[in-house]
Parts: structure tokens; sequence; C-alpha cells
């Protein structure tokens, strides 16, 4: 014989069901973390290369040292970075001075507003 239970001991029951679910859940979650603890693969080989390319560099300073060709400075390369910084520096002064145009004529208007405001209190 099966007793009727209350609204209370229902949700009792649904609440620890739902805590038991949650608790075998959370230890899956945690299982599944552990298993996967392990080195990335592609990290390991990034690694195993970086150790075995340690301290192979050029020297600057030797004497059969040739800088590559995609590095080397000359005339026309250092002339196109300098028209491309009078260009932006050009273009921030237009902005500077527009946006201060703007302002005085703000300034004007506030000015204007208020004088008219003085003139209708008086």
């Amino acid at each position: 014989m099966q007793q009727h239970k209350t609204e209370g001991e229902k949700k009792r029951e649904e609440r620890k069901l739902q805590r038991e679910m949650r608790k075998k859940k959370i230890e899956k979650l945690e299982k599944k973390e552990a298993m996967n603890s392990g080195e990335d693969p592609a990290d390991r080989k990034q690694i195993i290369h970086a150790k075995q390319t340690y301290g192979d560099f050029k020297l600057k300073l030797s004497a059969n040292y040739v800088v590559p060709e995609n590095q080397r400075v000359n005339f026309a390369k250092k002339r196109q970075q300098m028209v491309l910084l009078e260009g932006s520096i050009h273009k921030l002064k237009v902005d500077f001075n527009k946006k201060i145009s703007e302002l005085k004529v703000r300034k004007r208007e506030i000015i204007d507003r208020v004088k008219k405001l003085n003139g209708r209190l008086k």
C-alpha cells in the first residue's frame, strides 16, 4: 500500500534526484577532463621543434651574413614610407581643424542661446 505524498515531499524527492543527476554529470566531466589533461600533440611537436632549433640563429655581425631581400632598406621604400606618414599627418591635422571649427560654431550657438534665455528672464 502506497501512501499519498504531499507536495513538499514530492518536491524534495525531485530536488534529490536532480542533485544526484548533477553529481553524476560532474563526476563524468571530471573523468573526461582527467583523461584529456595530457599535452596536445600539436603543442608537443612545436616544443620538440623549438628544442631542436634552439640556438640556431644567424649572427648579423658575422662576415658572411647577408640581409634577406625582403628586409633590405632602400631609398624607394623609405620615400614611400615618408609619403604615407606625411599623408597621415595631414589627415590628422585636417580632422583636428575640422573638430575645432565645429566646436567654435557650437560655442557660438550656446552663447547665443544663453543670451536669448537671459533676455527672456529680464
